[in-house]
């Protein structure tokens, strides 16, 4: 399972675990940023989708995006789903993947890995949130192309529970949003 956390500008120093700063807001990354290491993985798949006819209605036919699991999100997805929007709350377990022309809540900009071994015990929310606000800040900007703090969308990060760590669990995924209205084009270079 995944905990949404959405990003939203902040004026103190605080990592709350559902917001994050525009302190990666520069071109370049500070270098305490930098020591943490996790690079971010710039993947990109195709859309699923499941097509069917409904009995008694010949030539009809009705297509219906199928559950994709978060952890199998990539960057270029473009998504639906409440989890993805500042309303966020609770776990988010999947996600409706769709085509980025059609009207849709979400993109992922990013997944980042984190750099805990298989065996390394769960180093707690307000950690595991601060790096993936971290660490989805800069994916935002390679992606978009604009710096976080500077662009009209939100983000919302999806990362590892304490209860799916234990499993391997090791990726968040970094989602834009549009908070005013849905999305009908890639946010990717906008």
């Amino acid at each position: 399972m995944r905990r949404p956390a959405p990003f939203l500008a902040l004026s103190g120093l605080a990592l709350i675990v559902a917001t994050a700063t525009g302190a990666c807001a520069d071109a370049d990354p500070p270098g305490w940023l930098e020591e943490l290491g996790a690079p971010t993985t710039t993947t990109t798949a195709t859309p699923t989708s499941t097509t069917t006819a409904a009995a008694g209605t010949a030539g009809t036919t009705t297509t219906v995006a199928a559950a994709t699991p978060v952890t199998d999100l990539v960057a270029g997805d473009c998504v639906n789903g409440s989890a993805f929007s500042a309303q966020a709350t609770g776990q988010a377990t999947e996600a409706q993947v769709t085509d980025c022309a059609a009207s849709h809540d979400g993109e992922v900009v990013g997944v980042i890995t984190y750099t805990e071994g298989p065996e390394a015990a769960y180093p707690g929310e307000d950690q595991v949130a601060a790096y993936a606000e971290q660490q989805c800040a800069i994916a935002f900007e390679a992606y978009v192309g604009v710096a976080y703090g500077t662009s009209t969308l939100s983000m919302v990060s999806l990362w590892p529970t304490e209860d799916s760590w234990p499993s391997g669990d090791r990726e968040a995924v970094c989602v834009a949003f549009d908070p005013a209205a849905p999305l009908t084009a890639t946010v990717a270079g906008s």
